[in-house]
Order: C-alpha cells, then sequence, then structure tokens
C-alpha cells in the first residue's frame, strides 16, 4: 500500500513533536516507524513513516489528542466493552473503526461509540454522499451529504393573508 504525505510542514513537526515527546517521557514502546521517511522519493514532501506504537501510558499525547498522521497507538483490551469504554474515553470523536466478522459487533460499536462516523472493516473511506463530521471536541456540522448544504441555507416562510 502507497501513503502520500501530510499535507503541510506544520503537520509534520506536530506528528514529530508528539512522537518525540512520547519516546523522550518514555510514554510507551515504538514497534516500527517514528522518524521521518528519509531518500531521494521523500525529499519534495512532508513524508513520515507509518507508526505503530504500544504499550502506551493512558495519558500520552498519542491516545489524547486528535494525531492526523500516520501514528496507531495500539492497546489491548480484554473485551469490547471495555474497548468501547476506553473509544469514549477521548474527548474527541471524528471516526472510529472496528474490524470484525461479527455484524452484532459491528451493530454495538456503532451504537455505543460516540463519533460521527463508525467504518466496518475499513477505515477513512467517505463516499461524496454521505455527510461527515465528528461529535464532542471533533468539530461542529457535517460536511458532505445532504446535511452540509442545509447548513449553508436558512429557511424563510411566507405567508399570505388575502
Amino acid at each position: 500500500m502507497d501513503m502520500g504525505p501530510l499535507q503541510n510542514p506544520d503537520q509534520l513537526k506536530r506528528i514529530e513533536a508528539q512522537v518525540n515527546g512520547f519516546r523522550d517521557r518514555e510514554e510507551g514502546r515504538i514497534l516500527l516507524g517514528g522518524s521521518r521517511l528519509a531518500g531521494p522519493e521523500h525529499d519534495r514532501g512532508f513524508f513520515y513513516a507509518p507508526t505503530l506504537v504500544t504499550d502506551v501510558d493512558p495519558g500520552a499525547a498519542v491516545l489524547n489528542e486528535e494525531v492526523f498522521g500516520p501514528v496507531l497507538p495500539i492497546v489491548p483490551v480484554p473485551d469490547l466493552d471495555t474497548a468501547i469504554r476506553e473509544a469514549n474515553r477521548s474527548r474527541y470523536g471524528l471516526g472510529a473503526s472496528v474490524w470484525t466478522k461479527d455484524l452484532g459487533v459491528a451493530r454495538a460499536v456503532f451504537d455505543r461509540v460516540s463519533a460521527g462516523v463508525v467504518w466496518v472493516n475499513r477505515h477513512l473511506t467517505v463516499p461524496p454522499e454521505l455527510p461527515f463530521g465528528g461529535v464532542k471536541e471533533s468539530g461542529i456540522g457535517r460536511e458532505i451529504g445532504m446535511q452540509a448544504v442545509s447548513q449553508w441555507t436558512r429557511t424563510k416562510s411566507l405567508f399570505l393573508g388575502w
């Protein structure tokens, strides 16, 4: 799978600061990645290596801030209820994903996780006809879809008395 660069140099610096802080404060273990991608093919963009972290301290920024970069904390949990409770602990709620073959698990995550969108067996697919947006501190309103159009309109009523 190919992955493109981050949006801009400020976002690259933000990701670097989060991961470097994670490393410096010993908030867990970096399994993979954890640095900019090097090499001539990456010199003209803002590339950061896909990064997996584990044994993550509950107070770590990679768990408590919206990273918006290729950093994935792995947090083992004993059961679905704990996974949902941990997901809802965040003050953010842009999106969530669950990987399962069990439709009941997918439905439970959809019903109980506080997120603007829930993906099942995929992540970040946003068809143009579906609304996209978060809950809690992950934004106000929706992009895309009729819900987004309605945010930019105002209903006006006319009453005629003949």
